[in-house]
Protein backbone atom coordinates (compact mmCIF):
# COMPACT_ATOMS: atom_id res chain seq x y z
CA UNK A 1 0.00 0.00 0.00
CA UNK A 2 2.91 2.33 0.71
CA UNK A 3 3.86 2.50 -2.97
CA UNK A 4 0.48 4.03 -3.85
CA UNK A 5 0.31 6.57 -1.04
CA UNK A 6 2.19 9.21 -3.00
CA UNK A 7 -0.60 9.17 -5.60
CA UNK A 8 -3.32 9.22 -2.96
CA UNK A 9 -1.79 12.27 -1.22
CA UNK A 10 -1.27 14.00 -4.55
CA UNK A 11 -4.90 13.40 -5.52
CA UNK A 12 -6.12 14.65 -2.13
CA UNK A 13 -3.93 17.75 -2.46
CA UNK A 14 -5.32 18.52 -5.93
CA UNK A 15 -8.93 17.97 -4.84
CA UNK A 16 -8.48 20.19 -1.77
CA UNK A 17 -6.94 22.94 -3.91
CA UNK A 18 -9.76 22.71 -6.46
CA UNK A 19 -12.35 22.96 -3.68
CA UNK A 20 -10.47 25.93 -2.26
CA UNK A 21 -10.38 27.63 -5.66
CA UNK A 22 -14.13 27.15 -6.10
CA UNK A 23 -15.03 28.79 -2.79
CA UNK A 24 -14.52 32.29 -1.52
CA UNK A 25 -13.76 31.23 2.06
CA UNK A 26 -10.87 29.22 3.43
CA UNK A 27 -12.49 25.82 3.79
CA UNK A 28 -9.98 23.25 2.59
CA UNK A 29 -6.60 24.94 2.60
CA UNK A 30 -5.89 23.26 5.93
CA UNK A 31 -6.38 19.82 4.40
CA UNK A 32 -4.30 20.77 1.38
CA UNK A 33 -1.46 21.69 3.73
CA UNK A 34 -1.78 18.39 5.58
CA UNK A 35 -1.83 16.51 2.28
CA UNK A 36 1.30 18.36 1.15
CA UNK A 37 3.18 17.33 4.31
CA UNK A 38 2.02 13.73 3.86
CA UNK A 39 2.99 13.82 0.18
CA UNK A 40 6.51 14.86 1.16
CA UNK A 41 6.64 12.11 3.78
CA UNK A 42 5.45 9.51 1.28
CA UNK A 43 8.45 10.31 -0.94
CA UNK A 44 10.76 9.13 1.86
CA UNK A 45 11.33 5.37 1.62
CA UNK A 46 10.19 2.99 4.37
CA UNK A 47 7.75 5.33 6.08
CA UNK A 48 4.52 3.45 6.87
CA UNK A 49 1.20 4.80 5.60
CA UNK A 50 -0.13 5.25 9.12
CA UNK A 51 2.66 7.72 9.93
CA UNK A 52 1.62 9.74 6.88
CA UNK A 53 -2.01 9.58 8.00
CA UNK A 54 -1.12 10.78 11.51
CA UNK A 55 0.94 13.62 10.00
CA UNK A 56 -1.97 14.59 7.74
CA UNK A 57 -4.44 14.65 10.60
CA UNK A 58 -2.05 16.45 12.96
CA UNK A 59 -1.12 19.20 10.52
CA UNK A 60 -4.68 19.68 9.27
CA UNK A 61 -6.21 19.88 12.73
CA UNK A 62 -3.43 22.06 14.13
CA UNK A 63 -3.76 24.56 11.27
CA UNK A 64 -7.53 24.48 11.46
CA UNK A 65 -7.59 25.38 15.15
CA UNK A 66 -4.56 27.68 15.20
CA UNK A 67 -4.90 29.71 12.02
CA UNK A 68 -8.59 29.60 11.08
CA UNK A 69 -9.74 32.01 13.84
CA UNK A 70 -7.12 34.53 12.70
CA UNK A 71 -8.06 34.24 9.05
CA UNK A 72 -11.79 34.51 9.64
CA UNK A 73 -11.20 37.64 11.70
CA UNK A 74 -9.01 39.10 8.95
CA UNK A 75 -11.47 38.20 6.19
CA UNK A 76 -14.36 39.95 7.96
CA UNK A 77 -12.64 43.35 7.80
Amino acid sequence: MEEYMIFIWLALLVVALIVEACTSELVSIWFASGALVSLILSAIPNIPWWVELIAFLSVSIALLFAVRPLTTKALKH
